[in-house]
């Protein structure tokens, strides 16, 4: 590209700068108004550019940024100009779109490669021309049916991407009236071009020339400055399903969305195909469909509480019946009557009146994946009634949920969870009345916590558990923090039984449960009673034992890549088994909130520094190890554990040439004299 003029028309020499961290000063704020810069924007030929947009923008040292400050439009000979410019650093950009590629002065792409042009009062006024480059184009024509010009279609370039490895999106453009189109702003490269009907469409989708996918399509090669014309399409009409939906007696049923699935081999999926709506007179047109076969949904999403179905009149997609598609041809008569749910109505109560905005849940049995989904719901009314429409035929569960509002969740018919309800029949058509719920209202506990000494403990978490079914486990219900004084207060739980623990987070206390119980299980039952606050009384919590250390490797060095695991025996097997680990970070390790007894501690090399695992004190299995004697509430500071080396084996695999190869797996096996074998 040829260089750029750059005039001053001052007796000093004009300062140019590259725009650079630091390189850039800054004008008095209150300097006087003398600058002035100007030029001509043409082509690469030297033809004026009329018309083209002129950015100004000026630097801030201050904030280290650039402001917009003026714009200009070149006149009939190409030319701008901005006068009364203030002492300062500035830059400018050329927008040369859609025609012509957009630069910086002085021919840069990117803003970060500009040249900055400062005014001074020795330099007040600069000539800064430019010379845009004139892009490529794609023109063409598309039309259909009979040579008829296509009005409205989509039409898209396509460049490759290396690092995607596809086809993406370079610029697109719709044809006017007359068929024609074109696209404007390329670089100098390969292309391949895609027509796209809007959705509602008579016409397939095709890529030049004649192609169904971009990775079909015939590339077309454009040079800057010229236009790759003649790029034409001739659109093959699709098929069509056509059919009128109506509604329980036989009315018209306008606004009911109405979807073609068409199946694909490759992802072995049904895909949606663009959906349509109905028309006031209930009729609808599938139009651009390509040949084959396809499942027809009807979905109504008006508020008629109408059942969805597909065709021909069954409710589930699997039973749909296919619907043929030929190029071209129209597939009529393709009809729906959608018919009336079943209803569910009830009311909900509580605490001797109405709840208001109570939830209410219905799921129906789902039996090929053996659950029950949730199929719908509503909200209460000031008055507690509900009512949950548009229900298939078949059984449901209902559930009724008001718990933030300080009342227990249950489900019809008075249980305490989906597994003890009631089924609920429903038919379509049909309202299934006085589905209605009394709810017990919600319990709350209260009480103190404690450290042995009597002190009260701020910030321990209290947690409200209770038993799952069949006793598969414990489930919380509810929880809470005791404040400043050791107080807390659970509530909003269910009458009954409850068992609840005691965590301290910093690990100075032991964790517990009610009442001085080491797990869920062993601990005592706290009642809850409906409608008020029970209190438990003050938990006490023994203070922990903690274990700490340093690893220390070859020379007496501190050694990070140490992993440190704590054993505890079981009382019941008389076994060591695994309490914790965890990684010496910078060497250390500590074990805190530990219960008072005896343990033991191993040491594993996870940094690759070749020492051999080893057991307090300097022993080869956990049963061989030293004991560690905790006792409640004081710490055990150990000396530092030295782990020792083991001995290396080296060597080089080669192939059959005598070239190295690498990532290649080596094994030892160590002889086991008990078993007789190698492991």
């Amino acid at each position: 590209m040829p260089a750029r003029r750059f005039r001053p028309r001052a007796l000093a020499a004009a300062t140019v700068l590259a725009l650079g961290a630091g390189l850039l000063g800054a004008a008095p704020a209150e300097a006087a108004p003398i600058g002035t810069i100007s030029g001509t924007v043409t082509d690469t030929e030297g033809t004026a550019l009329p018309g083209t947009w002129v950015s100004l923008q000026s630097y801030d040292a201050g904030t280290n940024d650039w402001t917009h400050e003026s714009a200009s439009l070149t006149t009939e000979t190409g030319e701008y100009s901005f006068v009364d410019l203030e002492p300062a650093t500035y830059r400018l950009y050329f927008d040369g779109s859609p025609d012509y590629f957009g630069e910086y002065w002085d021919d840069a792409a990117l803003a970060d490669d500009a040249a900055a042009i400062v005014v001074t009062e020795e330099t007040p006024t600069f000539d800064a021309d430019a010379q845009l480059t004139e892009a490529a184009k794609i023109s063409g024509t598309v039309t259909g049916a009979g040579g008829l010009p296509l009005d409205g279609v989509h039409v898209t370039a396509y460049a490759y991407s290396e690092d995607e490895d596809q086809w993406l999106e370079a610029t697109s453009g719709n044809t006017d009236a007359n068929g024609r189109y074109q696209l404007r702003g390329l670089t100098a490269g390969t292309y391949r071009v895609g027509f796209d009907e809007e959705v509602g469409g008579t016409y397939l989708d095709e890529f030049w020339e004649d192609a169904p996918t971009v990775e079909l399509a015939t590339d077309i090669e454009v040079e800057l400055g010229e236009t790759a014309g003649d790029i034409d399409a001739r659109l093959a009409e699709g098929g069509r399903i056509t059919g009128t939906v109506t509604g329980p007696d036989d009315e018209a049923l306008a606004d009911v969305q109405v979807i073609a699935y068409r199946y694909d081999d490759y992802t072995g999926d049904w895909n949606e195909v663009e959906p349509v709506r109905t028309e006031a007179d209930g009729t609808y047109n599938l139009a651009g469909l390509e040949a084959d076969d396809y499942r027809i949904e009807f979905r109504d999403t008006s508020g008629r509480y109408l059942l969805d179905e597909y065709y021909n009149d069954v409710p589930d997609f699997v039973d749909a019946e296919k619907v043929s598609v030929t190029a071209e041809q129209t597939t009529a008569d393709i009809d729906a009557r959608l018919t009336s749910g079943g209803a569910v109505t009830g009311t909900v109560t509580g605490g001797g009146g109405p709840l208001f905005e109570a939830e209410v849940d219905v799921y129906r049995y789902d039996p090929e994946n053996d659950e029950w989904p949730n199929v719908g719901g509503a909200l209460t009314e000031a008055d507690g009634s509900y009512r949950v429409n548009g229900l298939p035929s078949g059984s449901y569960r209902v559930e009724f949920s008001a718990r933030g509002m300080g009342f227990v969740n249950e489900y019809w018919n008075d249980a305490p969870d989906e597994n003890d309800s009631d089924q609920v029949v429903v038919v379509e058509g049909v309202t299934t009345e006085e589905i209605d719920a009394d709810l017990a209202e919600t319990g709350s506990l209260s009480g103190i916590v404690t450290g042995a000494g009597g002190e009260r403990l701020a910030g321990v978490q209290v947690t409200a558990f209770k038993i799952l079914r069949d006793e598969w486990g414990w489930e919380r219900i509810g929880g809470a923090t005791a404040n400043d004084r050791g107080e807390y207060v659970i509530s909003d739980l269910p009458p009954g039984a409850v068992r609840l623990g005691f965590y301290d987070g910093t690990n100075r206390y032991l964790e517990e449960y009610w009442e001085d119980a080491a797990t869920q299980g062993e601990a005592d039952d706290v009642t809850v009673a409906s409608g008020r606050t029970t209190p438990v009384g003050t938990a006490e919590l023994e203070l922990s034992g903690s274990i700490s250390g340093k690893v220390a490797g070859v020379g007496g060095l501190t050694y990070e890549g140490a992993y440190v695991e704590l054993y505890r025996r079981d009382p019941g097997s008389g076994s060591w088994s695994r309490w914790s680990g965890q990684s010496a970070s910078g060497g250390s390790y500590r074990f805190g909130g530990l219960p008072a007894g005896s343990y033991r501690i191993g040491f594993v090399d996870h940094g690759g520094g070749g020492y051999l695992p080893e057991y307090w004190q300097d022993a080869a299995t956990v049963d061989a190890a030293d004991d560690i004697a905790v006792t409640a509430g004081d710490p055990v500071e150990l000396p530092d554990a030295q782990l020792g080396q083991g001995g290396r084996i080296t060597g080089t695999v080669r192939d059959e040439g005598g070239t190295p190869v690498g990532s290649v797996g080596v094994t030892a096996y160590r002889w086991n004299e008990v078993d007789e074998s190698w492991v």
